[in-house]
């Protein structure tokens, strides 16, 4: 034997008990998953939950939240009936609804801690999502304040509650090796990203790396690190090309390439004289349409919250035409979001679709107009083109 065998190793006995596989066990996921649906089948029938239906009202989605493995996120919505505000700041119905959060996320213990698991409160946070309307437009919640703390007990102690650290609409978090944030905000992940480029230039740019390895480090361990985190976020062609730009003042000169040649050189196919490096903002397009496309085709649960969230968006822009069809630029006084920086790139591109479920407002009477389309035919100012809408 090569490294013959190792004196060290750990045993079940009556003084140090082990529970549960090891690390790595192959019976460990399914036990895990074993638990995890004896916890969700248990949840009361009343427990609150997210309710979200299209414009129409012909598609509903309720679920609980999100899982993956441990990482778990649950949630609730108002149903809009409920005006009770505890504070003059919050919109109303706010306090209702931290209620009802936190009433599900300690039930959501209790099974847990049942079953064998705890909950470390002290890495669980919380947000909330609400709008105050100014002049007939929705602008998020921003008060550092919530109308009431939200409070929960832990391991069988239900004397002892802990609040639960509450983060802020604009805020990011790492899940699943992604940095989101509730409104779609995409300052920490762009921060994030930056300092992967700015470690891989002073990488790079210090080495000692030949034309062929330059180009294998870039194409093997930085495009794979880099374009993992786009597809879910809603960069522009703007923002990837600033990312990009350090990048390729290090790489270029190792390529034996002027670093201020023509980008379309640099992205051009290689039969037309091109480097052919691929370009994050296209990486980040294509990605996204596998996504959009792969979902909407499958119609499971994510793909309904894109459709619902594709008929408002719908709504929104006013029009009666397939809003994924039109020029983007017409329409950039829409809120941004990942939908939107998906047709701004299918827009850029002059790609089409054709979606037999999509909803569009239906004409009162024969010949009638819609009102935004005929204010884009005389392409009136942006910035009254919300207001009236």
């Amino acid at each position: 034997m090569l490294y013959g065998v190792s004196e060290e190793g750990y045993v079940n006995d009556p003084d140090r008990l082990l529970y549960g596989p090891g690390q790595g066990s192959t019976i460990g996921p399914f036990l895990w998953l074993l638990c995890f649906i004896l916890i969700y089948k248990s949840l009361s029938t009343d427990a609150p939950r997210i309710h979200l239906m299209t414009v129409d009202r012909r598609m509903t989605l309720n679920y609980v939240g999100e899982a993956f493995v441990d990482d778990t996120g649950l949630g609730t919505n108002s149903t809009g009936m409920d005006n009770s505000s505890t504070s003059p700041t919050a919109p109303p119905g706010t306090c209702t609804l931290i209620t009802n959060l936190q009433q599900l996320a300690q039930e959501w213990q209790r099974l847990l801690f049942s079953t064998g698991g705890a909950l470390n409160l002290a890495k669980c946070f919380w947000f909330l999502l609400a709008w105050d309307w100014n002049q007939c437009r929705a602008k998020l919640h921003s008060s550092s304040m919530p109308p009431r703390d939200l409070e929960m007990t832990s391991e069988g102690d239900t004397d002892t509650t802990t609040s639960i650290k509450r983060i802020q609409a604009a805020d990011s978090y790492r899940t699943l090796g992604v940095f989101i944030s509730p409104s779609g905000n995409n300052t920490g992940a762009i921060k994030v990203l930056k300092d992967t480029a700015s470690t891989y230039c002073s990488l790079l740019s210090g080495s000692k790396l030949f034309r062929q390895e330059a180009l294998t480090s870039y194409l093997q361990y930085f495009l794979p690190k880099i374009r993992y985190q786009p597809p879910l976020l809603s960069l522009t062609k703007h923002e990837c090309d600033k990312l990009m730009s350090p990048v390729y003042m290090s790489l270029l000169p190792k390529l034996h390439v002027n670093r201020n040649t023509a980008r379309a050189i640099i992205h051009g196919p290689e039969d037309l004289g091109g480097l052919n490096l691929p370009n994050l903002y296209v990486i980040q397009g294509i990605d996204k349409l596998k996504l959009f496309l792969g979902r909407l085709r499958l119609q499971d649960r994510t793909g309904k919250l894109v459709h619902i969230d594709l008929c408002l968006l719908q709504l929104l822009s006013g029009s009666r035409t397939f809003c994924m069809n039109q020029d983007f630029k017409l329409f950039q006084w829409v809120e941004t979001g990942w939908l939107q920086s998906l047709w701004a790139f299918a827009s850029a591109t002059n790609l089409t679709f054709t979606y037999s479920l999509q909803w569009t407002p239906p004409s009162p009477r024969e010949n009638n107009q819609f009102i935004m389309e005929l204010f884009q035919a005389k392409q009136m100012a942006p910035t009254r083109t919300p207001t009236i809408t």
